[in-house]
């Protein structure tokens, strides 16, 4: 009779326990917001030949254009562990930012151009494209919207998924 009572017990304590496990209530969401840009990687062979005072940006969503020169700066890899030997050179990609004031997700319409060192046109180059959605705490949090491209010897693509 004993070990009935204390399975029974047992039986009782485990189903109390089990709605508090599985409800655990709202999620709490960081106050993390992405900066509005969008960013243009340069792939190292274009950037060694570009002149980086040279290059400009013209960036449109949602009937707003965002344009002018294009401030670049050095590509920094995304964590030492995937730093390779290559990315350890001195000879590395740059990167641009618009600020875009507010990103959504309606498609982009980029343009980018320049001038190599001996000053000869590079482009213009257009893109449009839609920023990606990402719901990095979980779909109870607010969705992140970024924005990448890339300008190779090609021309320019959509970065990332």
């Amino acid at each position: 009779m004993h070990g009935r009572t204390l399975l029974v017990a047992v039986s009782v304590g485990i189903l109390t326990a089990t709605p508090l496990v599985a409800c655990q209530g709202p999620v709490a969401c960081p106050a993390i917001a992405a900066a509005p840009f969008l960013t243009i990687h340069i792939t190292e062979n274009l950037a060694a030949r570009l002149n980086p005072l040279s290059v400009t940006a013209t960036a449109c969503q949602d009937n707003g254009c965002h344009d002018g020169p294009l401030a670049l700066t050095e590509e920094q890899p995304a964590s030492p562990a995937t730093q390779s030997a290559a990315a350890a050179s001195s000879s590395t990609g740059k990167v641009g930012r618009i600020n875009m004031g507010l990103l959504t997700e309606t498609p982009i319409d980029l343009t980018v151009a320049g001038h190599d060192l001996l000053g000869t046109g590079i482009g213009p180059h257009r893109l449009q494209f839609a920023p990606n959605i990402s719901y990095p705490w979980g779909y109870g949090c607010p969705r992140v919207v970024t924005a990448d491209a890339t300008w190779d010897t090609t021309g320019l693509r959509r970065s990332g998924p």
